[in-house]
C-alpha cells in the first residue's frame, strides 16, 4: 500500500461530497423559502389568484426535492467510490477500475440532473415574479385611472 497514492486516488469522491454540500445547501435554502411561502399563502384562505401561487410553488417543491434526491443520490455514489478506492488500495479488494468509473459518471450525472432543477426552479421563480409585477403594474393603473375619473 502506498499512502500517497491512497491519498490521491481518494481526492475526486471527496471533492465531489464536498461540492455536492454546497449545491445541497443553496437547494435546501430554495426549499425552505418555497414552503414558508405557501404556508403564508395558504394562511390568508382560498382564492383563484392564491391557488394559481400553491400550484406554482407546489410544483416548484417538487422539482427541488427531486435535486435534493438526485444530489444525495450522487453523495451515496461517491462515498461508495471512496470505500472502494480505498478498498484497492489496501489490496483487499481486486481492480475494481470499471466499477469506480461507473459510480464516478452515475455521480456526475445526478449532480448534472440535480443543477438542472435548480435551473428549472429559478426559471418558474423568476416567471411567477414576472406575473406579480404585470399584475401590480395592471391594478396601479387601474387605480391610477379610477383615481382621475373621481376628480374629474
Amino acid at each position: 500500500m502506498n499512502l500517497s497514492e491512497l491519498l490521491n486516488n481518494s481526492t475526486a469522491p471527496v471533492i465531489l461530497i464536498s461540492g455536492v454540500g454546497i449545491l445541497l445547501l443553496v437547494i435546501s435554502n430554495r426549499i425552505m423559502h418555497v414552503s414558508d411561502r405557501l404556508r403564508s399563502i395558504m394562511q390568508q384562505g382560498y382564492s383563484p389568484r392564491r391557488q394559481i401561487q400553491v400550484d406554482v410553488l407546489h410544483h416548484r417543491a417538487q422539482i427541488l426535492r427531486g435535486s435534493i434526491v438526485s444530489l444525495c443520490s450522487s453523495v451515496f455514489c461517491s462515498g461508495v467510490m471512496l470505500v472502494l478506492t480505498v478498498l484497492r488500495e489496501l489490496d483487499v479488494m481486486p481492480d475494481n477500475d470499471w466499477l469506480i468509473g461507473l459510480l464516478l459518471i452515475l455521480s456526475t450525472l445526478a449532480i448534472a440532473i440535480a443543477s438542472g432543477g435548480l435551473l428549472h426552479d429559478v426559471v418558474l421563480s423568476l416567471r411567477a415574479l414576472e406575473m406579480e409585477i404585470k399584475d401590480y403594474v395592471t391594478e396601479k393603473k387601474t387605480k391610477t385611472m379610477l383615481e382621475q375619473e373621481d376628480t374629474a
